[in-house]
């Protein structure tokens, strides 16, 4: 029986391949963002799901969050099929990677770059 292997689009191939080699993530980054090669020298992949306040917000998990040295945010989507409404939940994603950042009392300038990768399938 030959066995047809996964697709790299495949949620979970795409998460291990790039939270699990960090070779691939830093080349992958490199090839599409243009960022100063000291945001490359540290990549920390995190917990991608969005913080909620109260138990009915919407949840949000993206494929996956990168933080670089300086702690600029990357959230990296796949999409297999089209999504109808795609710009605006990169824009709720974005929107919440941004908030998560700030609490009561902080100031702004505290808020670090949220960068977003789409492929748009």
């Amino acid at each position: 029986m030959d066995k047809k292997p996964l697709s790299p689009k495949n949620d979970f191939v795409f998460h291990k391949i790039f939270s699990e080699n960090m070779t691939a993530l830093s080349g992958f980054l490199q090839a599409v963002l243009d960022l100063p090669p000291e945001e490359y020298q540290r990549l920390e992949v995190v917990n991608p799901n969005l913080e909620r306040e109260y138990p009915e917000d919407k949840l949000g998990i993206l494929d996956l969050k990168i933080y670089t040295a300086t702690q600029k945010i990357v959230d990296v989507e796949i999409q297999v099929r089209r999504q109808p409404s795609i710009w605006k939940r990169l824009l709720f994603y974005s929107a919440k990677l941004l908030v998560e950042q700030i609490k009561k009392g902080s100031q702004y300038q505290r808020i670090n770059r949220v960068i977003t990768i789409s492929n748009h399938a």
